[in-house]
């Protein structure tokens, strides 16, 4: 698996041949069908495997006895840590397990269980009074979420460089993100009108 995140980070998923995934790993062509039916269902197994450790740390996470706001910062940390320690495979799944393709169709449902469990962290935050109630907890999910996708994607892209300096205002931003639905409740009134 190791050799396709290599071959789909520097080819792209599209260009990457199940011939050239056998080369890096240092195996015959035809080995590689002993373990996978073709490359698409390697790209499904890494998604899945990967995702499945994002909801089971969620999951966990939604369990701690901490304030709402410090779960929130821990599951964006979370992605940020894992694009430190495992960058082509985060950049592999960010960029080919998207909304409208394949791969996100068949796995639409975890995709959806992990915003589920992310909304839930809002809507006990809420209860607790540590947010502010007008916020739509799965509207909520869903940014937060993109929010740390984006900066994925900008290191990804070599649109925001990947420094350490960087890596730090991404951590700031994750928990300026958690803490700025409490905030916002002195700021619902002054809302305009849409």
């Amino acid at each position: 698996m190791q050799a396709a995140v290599a071959v789909f980070s520097e080819k792209g998923y599209p260009r990457g041949r199940v011939s050239d995934i056998a080369r890096e790993a240092g195996i015959s062509y035809g080995q590689v069908y002993n373990y996978f039916k073709n490359k698409e269902h390697i790209l499904l197994l890494l998604f899945r495997e990967r995702w499945q450790r994002f909801i089971d740390y969620i999951e966990k996470t939604r369990k701690q006895d901490i304030p709402p706001t410090l779960k929130l910062q821990k599951v964006g940390n979370f992605l940020i840590r894992s694009y430190e320690r495992e960058p082509d495979l985060m950049k592999v799944l960010t960029i080919y397990v998207v909304p409208n393709s394949p791969f996100f169709e068949k796995n639409r449902e975890a995709v959806e269980q992990a915003f589920r469990l992310i909304r839930k962290i809002f809507e006990e935050g809420q209860r607790t009074g540590d947010f502010d109630q007008s916020l739509d907890p799965q509207i909520a999910a869903h940014g937060f979420y993109g929010g740390v996708l984006q900066i994925l994607l900008g290191w990804i892209q070599g649109i925001i460089p990947n420094s350490p300096s960087n890596v730090s205002k991404a951590y700031r931003f994750i928990q300026y993100s958690s803490e700025i639905s409490k905030t916002a409740r002195g700021a619902t009134q002054r809302r305009p009108n849409s």
